[in-house]
């Protein structure tokens, strides 16, 4: 959880913050940012959530999804896709099998 003490966010605007491109006005912005965040913590199988009091404070709660999940469990298989494993020797061993698991195949 994170939590300021700044101004708030009027309440009537939380419900529009996670929107692409949406803002309230400040010069240099292009309301990108918690879009962003919403979407990345969506493709991981968490959420974002937004409370405020108006004048006094807002947080912003990251839940994130068990590490054993099957969508973190396929993140995981994507991002190994792209990598390669240099082993030297005759015996793969037990180590073949770790190496099958995360959907790697020894040449």
């Amino acid at each position: 959880m994170i939590k300021d003490t700044g101004q708030g966010i009027e309440p009537q605007l939380i419900k529009n913050i996670f929107e692409d491109f949406y803002t309230t006005g400040k010069n240099g912005t292009f309301g990108l940012g918690l879009s962003f965040c919403k979407k990345v913590m969506k493709s991981f199988g968490g959420s974002i959530v937004c409370r405020s009091e108006f004048g006094e404070w807002t947080e912003f709660e990251l839940i994130f999804p068990d590490s054993e999940s099957t969508q973190v469990a396929t993140i995981k298989q994507e991002l190994m896709k792209a990598k390669s494993v240099l082993f030297i020797g005759n015996e793969l061993g037990v180590l073949g099998s770790d190496i099958r698991q995360i959907a790697l195949e020894p040449i």
